[in-house]
């Protein structure tokens, strides 16, 4: 979020920006995309490069965009599970920690694929190589374990206060 939308005060997640700068090949050849490659520069900058036989400006513009927003949102949840110092601080300070992620990311996961053949093929490679819903879900997983276990913890703290 760039701005703080809640009027006075802190937002509920701040997150730094990473750029996608993309370039295909528009070439005779195959027409599932082809030579493929996507890095990573430092913190802020990601490379895709392909080529395929035809595609509207404006159709890769859209993949590239999809692209560059799940590989935003996997950057967000890194730093957020890495802040949360999970195995370190109290339990329901790491659980505060992760709370804006569960709010404004977890649902955000959904790649534009299934109405465009070329979002598909370039995503299935992607996904082979790179592997972002693997690493999303492993993310995921870990702030959801995290819930589990609070909420395990709190409830035996609750039973124990009753019981007594």
């Amino acid at each position: 979020m760039q701005h703080n939308l809640r009027g006075a005060g802190r937002p509920p997640l701040r997150a730094a920006r990473t750029g996608l700068r993309w370039v295909v090949l528009v070439e005779p050849c195959d027409p599932s995309p082809g030579g493929i490659r996507f890095a990573v520069h430092g913190d802020a900058l990601r490379v895709l490069s392909f080529s395929v036989a035809e595609a509207s400006a404006s159709r890769l513009a859209a993949i590239a965009e999809d692209l560059a927003l799940h590989d935003w949102l996997i950057t967000v949840m890194l730093e957020v599970t890495r802040k949360a110092a999970i195995g370190v601080l109290p339990r329901e300070e790491v659980i505060a920690r992760l709370l804006p992620a569960i709010d404004y990311l977890l649902h955000l996961w959904l790649p534009r694929m299934a109405d465009d053949e070329l979002a598909r093929a370039l995503w299935t490679v992607l996904e082979s190589r790179v592997g972002f819903s693997r690493q999303w879900d492993l993310l995921v997983h870990r702030v959801r374990d995290q819930l589990s276990a609070g909420t395990v913890a709190a409830f035996s703290s609750f039973s124990s206060a009753i019981r007594q």
